[in-house]
């Protein structure tokens, strides 16, 4: 039985191209054959590639979508920190104590505010450096 679907399955083809006089069986089997040929020399690598990039894709936004994360609750603890230390109010403080003119130049160019964010990446650095990153 499995013999005779073997065979009805390569003599269909030629009966279905025999109303066609342009192409013959051979014609059709060589043409099989050769889609096969480039399905696994061109289309089975094309698949690898596409794959591979994609984990390659996957694992790129993996990795920056968790560095994201990490700066921010790195962030955060640095800001936390800066809280306890009271940071800004010394900042304040030091500058209270310059001349009038000094200090309102430095308020019109915001230094107490750039000094202050330039703390706070200082000491996430710091925190990121403990954490591992």
């Amino acid at each position: 039985m499995r013999n005779l679907f073997i065979v009805a399955l390569l003599v269909l083809p030629s009966v279905a191209f025999a109303a066609d006089s342009s192409s013959s069986f051979l014609d059709y089997v060589g043409q099989q054959l050769n889609d096969l040929h480039y399905a696994i020399t061109e289309e089975v690598p094309g698949i690898f590639h596409r794959f591979v990039a994609w984990g390659v894709e996957y694992y790129t936004l993996a990795m920056l979508t968790a560095k994201l994360h990490m700066i921010k609750f790195a962030y955060l603890v640095a800001k936390q920190i800066a809280t306890d230390i009271n940071i800004s109010a010394y900042l304040l403080s030091s500058i209270s104590q310059l001349p009038e003119s000094v200090r309102w130049a430095l308020q019109e160019l915001g230094i107490a505010n750039a000094l202050n964010l330039l703390i706070n990446v200082y000491i996430t650095r710091f925190v990121m450096g403990i954490m591992g990153w």
